[in-house]
């Protein structure tokens, strides 16, 4: 069995009788946010009324991707699976099909274009620092997500036309804030 860093003698529950709220409210920090006010890596809580057993970590990344006690197919709910992850995506997949598509999605991650994101993502940071410079005051949630957008889609070879970068950063910044929230943030 996976080992944890620090084994609690029990795991630590969260107190919300049902979290899905929560989780509906925080989307992709829903997890983090309990994991440090809860000062774990691991916790229980309620998710739709079913006992649910969440994780973070390198312990957790290895326990999850172990391909013996979990899979893929049908795990992750539609809702999702048409934001973040994609209808078919790889993350929906299991067996050779998944190693396949795996492997042409890491084949794009050499340590030579792992250098060229990273170079990429460093003149951003540069660019936008000077323009800080100049201001009063700086969101620094909405800039980052922003200089990483251009980034990103500088190292795909995505162009972007004038004036596209603020929109495409806040689609990218949608999708990975609400992927499966519900009303307006969803849609």
């Amino acid at each position: 069995m996976t080992e944890f860093a620090v084994r609690p003698a029990k795991i630590p529950t969260d107190r919300l009788p049902e979290a899905s709220p929560a989780l509906l409210r925080d989307g992709y920090r829903f997890i983090s946010r309990r994991c440090d006010r809860l000062h774990t890596d691991v916790f229980e809580t309620r998710l739709l009324f079913e006992k649910t057993v969440c994780m973070r970590g390198e312990a957790a990344a290895r326990l999850f991707y172990d391909t013996e006690r979990f899979v893929r197919a049908g795990a992750a709910p539609g809702r999702l699976q048409k934001t973040l992850l994609g209808v078919g995506g790889v993350q929906g997949l299991d067996g050779d099909r998944h190693r396949q598509r795996k492997a042409l999605h890491m084949s794009l991650m050499s340590p030579a274009e792992v250098r060229r994101l990273a170079d990429l993502s460093a003149d951003e940071w540069r660019s936008y620092a000077r323009r800080w410079e100049r201001r009063k005051e700086v969101v620094l949630f909405d800039e980052v997500n922003e200089l990483l957008c251009a980034a990103v889609c500088r190292w795909a070879g995505v162009p972007l036309g004038r004036g596209e970068l603020e929109d495409r950063t806040a689609q990218l910044t949608a999708i990975i804030d609400a992927p499966a929230a519900l009303g307006p943030r969803y849609l």
